[in-house]
């Protein structure tokens, strides 16, 4: 057998399974796994128990976590939350000093690609909102609003009932791990940045006297 097979897996994959470009649906902004690496450091004590600890802990941690929530929006009165509400402050009061634009307010988009890519309008689109006398909320999409944050902690995760577990667990019944092999060399601690990672922060480097992304010690110069 001949080829290359993830060329082959790619090709007869949907684009939109593997493709950012192509995704069918809202990405909020959201362009990397920082959302699933941010839940994966959440639970790094718990994800080395057993399975059922495991689920049982995160469980724990999911209710604490959504009565948290609750708590904290409970004062809110604005119609986005609060951050979102400053974002629109930010844009509002935003200075256009780069290339001209086009912006289509009845198909929610701008030649920029921001309104698609975030789903909240960018400065043109605010701008050209305004202009006409309009409500800026009423092209903002629903999943920002203080409303959508109430509904989504809004419901209750009921412990799960033990009166009817045996006491005794035995011993017979114990699973234990399979049998696993170190693989050679270092484990990785760092995970591989994608492309919608942000980059480092370039720095002054000593000797070169340049920002740039190295220090002294590796400075080429």
């Amino acid at each position: 057998m001949g080829g290359n097979p993830v060329q082959a897996f790619c090709d007869r994959t949907p684009f939109e399974c593997w493709a950012n470009t192509y995704f069918v649906g809202n990405s909020y902004g959201e362009l990397c796994s920082n959302v699933a690496e941010s839940f994966n450091a959440w639970i790094r004590k718990e994800r080395y128990l057993p399975i059922t600890a495991m689920v049982d802990q995160i469980r724990s941690k999911v209710m604490m976590l959504m009565s948290d929530r609750r708590e904290i929006s409970v004062g809110w009165t604005s119609i986005l939350c609060p951050e979102l509400e400053k974002k629109l402050e930010e844009k509002i009061s935003a200075v256009h000093s780069e290339r001209s634009q086009s912006v289509d307010l009845s198909r929610s988009s701008c030649t920029c690609n921001q309104w698609k890519i975030q789903g909240f309008p960018c400065e043109r689109a605010v701008c050209c909102i305004q202009s006409i006398g309009e409500s800026v909320y009423d092209y903002i999409d629903p999943y920002f609003t203080s409303d959508y944050f109430h509904r989504s902690y809004s419901y209750a995760i009921e412990p799960i009932p033990n009166f009817d577990m045996p006491r005794v667990i035995s011993e017979v019944a114990t699973i234990e791990p399979p049998d696993t092999r170190k693989g050679p060399g270092m484990p990785r601690v760092n995970r591989i940045p994608n492309t919608g990672s942000s980059s480092k922060r370039e720095r002054l480097c000593s000797r070169c006297r340049t920002y740039v992304h190295h220090n002294r010690s590796t400075c080429a110069t």
